[in-house]
């Protein structure tokens, strides 16, 4: 089973290192098939696996693929909160990551909705001064100012 996680930890690393230089496409496919198998070993709440889906999310926005990365940030928030539960550091970036897909794709009334949570949630976990909070602080007044 090690040599199993070994070696998706360097599929991974691969797959991370292509998104890095821009080679979105090339990297999807293998993203596809870590998070597969990852899920697959690990189960769907594994930290691992989570983070492999994340990666993918990123891989599909950067190709323009909004609503298949929204599909992925949700599958993500929904596992976090159930593991991690929803004032976790993990659950309020991935409400964030996801306001940050809904603004992509022009939904910004949705979008402000999780940019709040994620802002109020830092706020109290992370404090007012942490840089996560800041930038969810200028992400919802950003959001404020548009709708």
């Amino acid at each position: 089973m090690s040599e199993q996680l070994d070696a998706l930890k360097r599929r991974q690393n691969v797959a991370s290192e292509l998104c890095a230089k821009g080679q979105f496409m090339e990297a999807e496919p293998e993203l596809r098939a870590v998070l597969e198998e990852r899920e697959r070993v690990l189960g769907p709440f594994d930290n691992d696996t989570l983070d492999s889906r994340n990666c993918l999310a990123r891989a599909l926005i950067a190709q323009a693929k909004y609503g298949e990365a929204e599909g992925q940030y949700w599958a993500v928030l929904n596992a976090r909160e159930r593991s991690l539960g929803p004032e976790h550091a993990e659950t309020l970036h991935s409400l964030y990551s996801l306001a940050l897909c809904l603004i992509r794709q022009g939904k910004l009334a949705d979008a402000k909705e999780f940019a709040w949570r994620a802002m109020v949630g830092r706020r109290k976990v992370l404090g007012p001064a942490h840089p996560e909070t800041l930038n969810s602080d200028h992400l919802y007044n950003w959001l404020s100012a548009k709708i």
